[in-house]
């Protein structure tokens, strides 16, 4: 993922495209650590720990926000890479 954002930086293209592949790379991220976070939460509940599964659950969700947020961000700069 790292490279891929990296190689995104690298791009010869307009600031909106390279604006959205950046938030796309991002989004990939938020996507995993979603996925992280809800395995663990599962681990959690399963082995009784009900405490950490709430506190983990508090950051899956936090996630999730982030996801909404670049995804409305994605909207309005996809917008502007297509006009461009």
């Amino acid at each position: 993922m790292i490279a891929e954002w990296d190689e995104m930086i690298q791009e010869d293209v307009l600031p909106a495209a390279k604006d959205a592949g950046l938030i796309a790379a991002a989004q990939r991220v938020e996507h995993y650590e979603i996925a992280g976070y809800g395995t663990v939460v599962r681990y959690a509940e399963v082995l009784g720990l009900q405490e950490h599964a709430t506190l983990l659950r508090t950051t899956e969700q936090e996630e999730r926000d982030t996801e909404l947020a670049l995804t409305s961000a994605s909207n309005t700069i996809d917008q502007d890479a297509a006009r461009a």
